[in-house]
């Protein structure tokens, strides 16, 4: 992998998922390459996943302070 996917904020790690979605689908026949797309794809939907937890958790808290 290219990038820590938790370096990345949750807009970057999107557009990572994206672009590699795009590669994925122009990718010819090449398994090794495939194979090491969907690692990284699989690693960056778990990290905007934790984003998206911890950002509800953190509207919660938010909404219980008043």
């Amino acid at each position: 992998m290219t990038n820590n996917s938790s370096d990345l904020s949750y807009n970057e790690a999107l557009l990572k998922i994206r672009q590699l979605t795009s590669e994925i689908e122009g990718l010819d026949g090449d398994l090794d390459s495939l194979i090491d797309k969907v690692k990284e794809l699989k690693s960056l939907i778990l990290h905007c996943e934790s984003k998206v937890m911890d950002a509800e958790v953190e509207i919660r808290d938010i909404f219980e302070e008043e």
